[in-house]
């Protein structure tokens, strides 16, 4: 099976997690959790980053520190389930719309919600290394299928430190600890982390790649410049590229992502294309 989209580690994630067992310290914080930290600081192009369990984690204590709570959020309609799920659970009054910039779920990079028009939180979730938003808070996400994983975990980054300090207050849940939210990320996981930032470049070079090829045999739809998936908009059986060893998703916004793992070599791209041909010729 040519599955859709998979981790990419071989590189130090073997190391790493080597390191954080001999240290014994694979819980929450550790040295790589800051690590992790600096490096997302970094390529995000803001002041700071909060790492978390998830990326659902980092929206919903992002929420919960911007005061989206019991609040009417505009969610488009194709909106990602974890945002729109996050803003159920606060009590939001969610107004449903379509069209406008950014459409919710038709936009990987760059998901944009507010409350009375002000303060603003971005789910940017695959798009660590794109350009940075002016939202005050922007949520990224490290699931195993994203460009970047930690096996799990997600990141708040921003610039305003009164909520810098706010959020890490907020996810410190614990005996003795004033926090809400049991939300730190693991060391365990940072260690994947950092592994797999020391390879963004690379990573997003391969996706771009990726995307690129598919778009000289089919028409693609643009989801952001991370290219973090692939999404063809054409029309082909699922079930039959199942049964011919290919892994894809109907995506609820329109088209078909395809296989875009990083790993994914051009012999089985080529495979993939010659299939989705075969069936759009049938």
């Amino acid at each position: 099976m040519i599955p859709l989209a998979v981790p990419n580690l071989t590189g130090k994630e073997r190391e790493y997690l080597a390191q954080a067992i001999t240290q014994n310290w694979v819980g929450p914080d550790g040295p790589f959790v800051r690590r992790f930290e600096e490096m997302v600081t970094a390529e995000s192009g803001r002041k700071w980053a909060v790492a978390t369990i998830t990326g659902t984690a980092a929206l919903h204590v992002s929420a919960f520190a911007l005061g989206f709570a019991g609040k009417a959020i505009d969610v488009r309609h194709h909106a990602f389930p974890a945002a729109r799920n996050v803003f159920e659970q606060l009590g939001c009054d969610i107004n449903l719309v379509s069209g406008g910039e950014h459409r919710g779920g038709e936009n990987h990079d760059a998901a944009l919600y507010r409350h009375s028009g002000w303060p603003t939180l971005c789910d940017r979730a695959p798009a660590i290394g794109e350009y940075p938003t002016e939202a005050t808070l922007e949520c990224y996400s490290f699931a195993a299928n994203k460009t970047v994983t930690c096996g799990h975990g997600g990141a708040v980054v921003g610039d305003d430190e009164s909520l810098h300090d706010e959020l890490r207050r907020l996810i410190r849940q614990g005996h003795g600890r004033p926090g809400l939210f049991n939300y730190r990320m693991a060391n365990i996981n940072a260690a994947i982390g950092c592994a797999q930032m020391e390879r963004l470049e690379e990573f997003r070079d391969a996706k771009r790649r990726i995307w690129d090829r598919y778009l000289g045999a089919f028409p693609m739809r643009e989801r952001g410049t991370s290219r973090w998936m692939a999404t063809a908009d054409i029309e082909v059986s699922p079930e039959k590229l199942a049964e011919a060893g290919i892994e894809v998703r109907p995506e609820p916004s329109g088209g078909i992502s395809l296989p875009c793992s990083t790993n994914l070599t051009e012999a089985d791209q080529d495979t993939v294309i010659k299939a989705c041909e075969a069936f759009l010729r049938s």
